[in-house]
């Protein structure tokens, strides 16, 4: 009798281990997802987005995944588009049709990026809200200086946004250089100014101005870029027809040809010395 219990339970547990194996094996790891709304004035609107997730108690960029855009203004759940991430696990989607997308009553726009999952992944999905930003920038003059002056305006009401930092800088390759105040608040009017320098190079003195409302809560961010002739015209130096150790072959210095070429030559007489030498040992 306690043999078959013994059994009974060995069954049992055999049981509830084959069924609870396959959910702990079907256990996929959480993706977290960031997204943020960039819109620049006059060249496009998009939503930068990433997807990361925890693996091994480190935090790892997912690669290769596909997030669906959906329109979620007004409770309209409309598919807009999709993207899928990079192998630093970033996408950008393209709001193509932004300026055509219509608002819910207090200006208001929804979007929800959504993973439906795979085989290694559990679904996800991240809602934003924002709202449409009008942000205008122009070079002006005054007693000689030049000056950035930018105006940010609410997109429905046209009133001004107050008390809002701006930042003002130049385009470079690599990071921006800003100018004028570290923080520029906007004032009653939504206005701004800063003093542009009167010693930064630039290609034929033309400079890339960005007035940049950053990452707001209501906003998202918000860009205006003003190219303007305001910098000082680098002076670029043409090397290509010069001599010089990256050069090709043709335009390596004159000191290295002859220095090389007088190496091989002694080379090449050492060895025919050499070769001499041992053609006569071997007659004698």
């Amino acid at each position: 009798m306690r043999s078959l219990i013994i059994l009974k339970r060995t069954l049992l547990f055999a049981l509830g281990l084959c069924l609870i194996t396959p959910v702990l094996a079907q256990k996929k790891n959480k993706v977290r997802i960031k997204a943020q709304f960039i819109n620049v004035i006059d060249q496009g609107a998009f939503i930068e987005i990433s997807g990361s997730s925890r693996i091994d108690r480190k935090n790892t960029a997912v690669s290769d995944i596909v997030f669906n855009v959906y329109d979620n203004t007004d409770s309209k759940r409309t598919k807009i588009g999709s993207t899928t991430t990079d192998e630093n696990g970033e996408a950008t989607f393209a709001l193509s049709d932004f300026n055509t997308m219509e608002a819910d009553s207090t200006g208001l726009y929804k979007i929800q990026v959504v993973f439906d999952g795979n085989d290694n992944f559990a679904k996800a999905k991240k809602n934003i809200e924002f709202k449409k930003a009008k942000l205008t920038a122009e070079v002006i003059q005054k007693d000689s200086l030049n000056f950035v002056t930018a105006q940010l305006l609410d997109g429905l009401s046209m009133e001004p946004i107050t008390d809002e930092i701006v930042t003002v800088q130049v385009q470079r390759l690599f990071k921006p250089l800003r100018i004028g105040e570290e923080f520029n608040a906007t004032d009653e009017s939504g206005t701004i100014e800063a003093m542009i320098p009167n010693d930064i190079p630039g290609i034929d003195g033309m400079l890339n101005l960005e007035v940049v409302l950053s990452d707001n809560d209501d906003y998202g961010t918000v860009k205006a870029i003003v190219p303007s002739p305001v910098g000082v015209p680098a002076a670029i130096e043409d090397n290509f027809n010069k001599r010089a150790m990256w050069g090709t072959a043709k335009r390596a210095p004159l000191y290295i040809l002859i220095f090389t070429n007088v190496l091989l030559l002694s080379i090449a007489i050492l060895f025919i010395y050499l070769t001499r030498n041992l053609i006569n040992i071997s007659k004698s």
